[in-house]
């Protein structure tokens, strides 16, 4: 699992660059040859966690 979310965040920063946007989860599934479920369960599981004490804004 770690692997897949190396090569996916590696894909979404190219594909960012190459678009000048931010992918889609199936351009980023597209080019990473993954089901677009896939990517997304992926991405989901691996955010990066807030904390309730940061201030907003």
């Amino acid at each position: 699992m770690n692997d897949r979310l190396i090569k996916l965040k590696k894909v979404q920063r190219d594909l960012t660059r190459m678009l000048g946007r931010y992918p889609t989860i199936a351009e980023i599934a597209e080019i990473a040859e993954l089901q677009p479920m896939q990517v997304r369960e992926c991405l989901i599981a691996f955010r990066q966690p807030l904390s309730l004490d940061r201030p907003m804004g």
